[in-house]
């Protein structure tokens, strides 16, 4: 890391998710068990709104229903020196017939056998 690296992450404050709407599983995909995820880039405006958003990979099923959901994100804005600027982020939308409690036993498992 260099000084100038130091000094900007010093001097940044990182968009911070404010308003998720989760996506809507499209029907066809549900109908064949399509599961899987989508990897998004955006831009998080100056006001913390989403724009120019694109499908970096994913399932081609899913991909719609994830730009539709992400669209309507909200952020807090991120601050350089103190003034909103825009960024660049990578978002994953994972679309899963697990519930999120079963996916966090699921990680507690997988992680827990890596540390034996």
């Amino acid at each position: 890391m260099t000084a100038r690296d130091f000094v900007c992450k010093a001097a940044s404050q990182l968009a911070k998710l404010i308003h998720r709407v989760q996506p809507v599983y499209p029907s066809l995909a549900r109908q064949a068990r399509v599961q899987g995820v989508v990897v998004l880039e955006a831009i998080v405006t100056k006001d913390g709104t989403v724009d120019g958003l694109r499908v970096l990979s994913g399932r081609p099923l899913l991909a719609q229903a994830a730009l539709d959901a992400v669209r309507q994100w909200r952020y807090d804005p991120t601050l350089l020196n103190g003034e909103p600027v825009e960024v660049i982020t990578t978002i994953t939308v994972t679309f899963s017939f697990r519930t999120p409690r079963q996916v966090k036993q699921i990680l507690g498992m997988i992680v827990s056998t890596l540390l034996t």
